[in-house]
């Protein structure tokens, strides 16, 4: 079969395959398409290899895996079977030489997250084809028990992801030097440290991942094929040495180094790495970008640098940071970097003109204007891409782009832009424009002129507060007309000034469109004048007593008045009470023994206090009058009594006469929906007192209601 025919059907098995581990299968068709294998795979059901519903086989993949136990052998398997998923089958020992035996032409094995322990010393050895190894997820698994998988030397690829390995035999790969691999994924153990020396045996290493390994030291060595170094978030805070003694590389190939969240502060002074195209430093603590830091003759074939969500805020960047004529991308995500600052020089980016891609999202461009901007940027004519994502753009003018005509994909998404200029973007070739989660109200027909709309691809103007008004209609007619244009927006286009009405269900009659601006404006100014009116009115009344009780106290008599009324009038109650019916037992049992026995005061109680035979009305104003404090008890069930609302209207016209104070005594948690706006508007203007029945709790409430009633209660006479 054709190589690029095999290779094609192959990617589309692996599609369909089970989604543990598919990256690897995925791995394994590039890679046999790369060396040319051709052999034919027939096409099997995945009833041909069904053992026992335990595996299950698509093209040339068996998946056996996730029997949890259920499954302690490999069972004999189609012999066009290449790749063999025997993960999450609780396999903690591989005890006999023969287990494989059945499978001796496999070439890819994963024998991940298995809890495997033990593997006996022969295992491996009818393997003679195995090339790629995948043993992660097993925490058990120590370098004694890994020697029979480090005997096979046809081994081009070995994982060993999220284990205990510890620090690294420094004879390990001298015993077994795997002559054939290639590639290492070691991530999420516990090396602590990486000796380069330790590794030169493996002579066809090519890819190194050492992630999350607790690395604080690097000791560097040749390693003359290594092309691909992943040792981010670990420890290391000084750059790797890179330079031999004699001026030469370390790694001369080395094309991809990974070193993100570290603790990175500072670079060596030689730095040797000929070959290297990307650098990610993402999440470290360099705090200032120096001159030259990432210029041509440190890294002659830099193309991609990332300096994304640095752990500490970059102080200063200086001129000519990135003075690299090879350099394509830079990242500077997620930094909060303030371009308006002096500490940001205007040439920080000169020196790069190859730039093609600069991602500033998450950054801050607030007060700066075109000058500064076009001062720090505007040499980058080649630009292709430019992200400015949630960085507080606060306006675009004609200006602002026009020196970027090659420019394809702009993002200004999550900015402040209220307006844009007609044309704003015409002189450059966008084919991608995200401003989505702006404060945009108006689209003109003319922002977007006929070349710009033929080239646009995608367009995302989502989450704007747009005016759906006459001016938007063009706007709704153009989603309509290109659907595909807007597809992939990530929100919604709905009118800001509508409560729930999208731009594509706005409706506005033609006569009304036809109407004049002038005249319409005045039409909605008045409406929009009488409707305010009409608010303010229903405010004052839905508030009045909120706004009554707020001037009394601002403006009422303290100047003594209250204390010589007291004095002159004979009242024969002290207390009014004011509480529901179903409250009376707190009233009788807790209220009338602590101020009438204690404190020596005669409360007005209405069951024990009114006139048998006379009119409610006149019982509730007669013992107000002739009471000297008014005291009302807030409970769900005096929110519920249209008697007990009556007293508190009228005790509330009373205190604003009489220039007093209510005594709120708040008896239970009430829910606001139940609070008439009468008692909110007392409860927001006084303070009351909470009762609680505990021991502590009700001592402190009979001591301020003492408090209250200090002005009323009987003088001891000294002797």
């Amino acid at each position: 079969m054709d190589v690029v025919v095999w290779g094609a059907l192959l990617l589309l098995l692996v599609t369909k395959a089970s989604a543990v581990k598919k990256d690897h299968v995925a791995d394994l068709g590039h890679i046999l398409q790369d060396q040319g294998t051709n052999f034919s795979t027939p096409n099997v059901t995945n009833e041909a290899c069904d053992i026992e519903n335990k595996c299950k086989c698509t093209g040339d993949k068996a998946d056996c895996s996730q029997n949890y136990g259920s499954l302690t052998f490999v069972p004999k398997l189609p012999n066009y079977i290449r790749f063999l998923n025997f993960s999450y089958n609780n396999l903690t020992a591989i005890d006999r030489a023969d287990f494989f035996l059945n499978v001796t032409y496999i070439e890819c094995l994963d024998l991940g997250d298995n809890g495997l322990r033990y593997i006996h010393s022969d295992a491996f050895r009818v393997l003679k084809r195995l090339w790629k190894l995948f043993l992660d997820y097993n925490d058990h698994l120590d370098y004694p028990a890994l020697q029979p998988v480090l005997s096979v030397k046809t081994l081009e690829r070995l994982d060993i992801r999220h284990g205990t390995l510890g620090p690294l035999p420094p004879d390990l790969f001298y015993r077994f030097p795997l002559p054939q691999l290639q590639t290492m994924y070691w991530h999420e153990n516990r090396l602590g440290f990486l000796n380069f020396t330790d590794m030169k045996p493996l002579a066809s290493l090519r890819n190194i991942g050492l992630a999350t390994n607790r690395i604080s030291g690097i000791y560097s060595d040749f390693m003359p094929r290594l092309e691909y170094l992943v040792i981010a978030n670990n420890k290391i805070d000084i750059f790797p040495i890179t330079c031999a003694p004699n001026g030469t590389s370390y790694f001369p190939r080395l094309t991809n180094l990974f070193l993100r969240d570290n603790l990175l502060h500072v670079f060596t002074p030689s730095i040797c790495l000929p070959k290297l195209k990307m650098l990610q430093l993402s999440g470290n603590r360099f705090t200032i970008l120096y001159t030259d830091m990432f210029n041509s003759q440190r890294f002659p074939s830099l193309v991609e640098i990332y300096l994304k969500s640095m752990n500490q805020h970059f102080q200063e960047i200086q001129r000519n940071v990135f003075n690299n004529t090879s350099l394509e991308r830079i990242s500077l995500m997620y930094n909060g970097i303030k371009f308006r600052d002096e500490s940001i020089h205007a040439d920080s980016f000169i020196g790069c003109p190859r730039i093609r891609n600069l991602a500033l999202d998450d950054n801050d461009f607030s007060d700066v204007d075109d000058k500064r901007f076009l001062q720090l940027f505007g040499h980058l004519t080649k630009l292709v891409g430019l992200f400015m994502g949630n960085s507080f753009v606060e306006q675009v003018t004609l200006n602002t782009f026009t020196k970027f005509t090659n420019l394809q994909r702009l993002h200004l998404y999550g900015n402040e832009l209220h307006t844009l200029p007609d044309g704003v973007f015409d002189k450059n070739s966008l084919e991608e424009l995200i401003l989505r989660d702006n404060r945009l109200s108006i689209i003109s027909p003319l922002t977007f002129g006929d070349g710009t709309i033929r080239r646009l691809k995608s367009l995302d103007l989502s989450g704007n507060l747009f005016s759906c008004s006459c001016e938007l209609r063009w706007f709704r007619d153009w989603m309509v007309a290109q659907p595909s244009l807007f597809a992939k927006s990530r929100d919604k286009y709905m009118c800001a000034d509508r409560q729930n009405v999208s731009i594509m269900s706005f409706y506005l009659p033609e006569q009304v469109c036809l109407m004049n601006t002038d005249s319409f404006k005045f039409i909605v100014a008045s409406v929009g004048l009488l409707t305010f009116t009409m608010m303010m009115l229903s405010s004052l009344y839905r508030y009045r007593w909120h706004i009554r009780l707020v001037l009394y106290e601002t403006f009422r008599d303290r100047s003594g008045e209250r204390r010589r009324r007291l004095q002159d009038h004979v009242y024969n109650y002290d207390v009014f009470v004011s509480y529901a019916e179903e409250d009376l037992r707190w009233v009788q049992m807790r209220l009338m023994p602590e101020v009438e026995q204690r404190l020596g005061l005669r409360l007005c109680v209405h069951q024990r206090d009114f006139i048998p035979g006379k009119n409610i009305v006149d019982n509730i104003v007669d013992s107000v009058n002739d009471s000297k404090k008014i005291l009302m008890v807030f409970s769900t069930n005096f929110a519920r009594s249209h008697w007990c609302q009556f007293e508190l209207a009228f005790c509330l016209r009373h205190v604003l006469e009489k220039g007093d104070d209510l005594i709120i005594v708040y008896l239970e948690e009430i829910l606001s929906r139940d609070l008439t706006s009468v008692m909110m508007a007392v409860l927001k203007t006084n303070t009351y007192i909470q009762w609680q029945d505990h021991p502590d709790a009700a001592a402190s409430f009979w001591g301020r209601l003492e408090i209250a009633l200090q002005e009323i209660l009987p003088q001891v006479v000294e002797l």
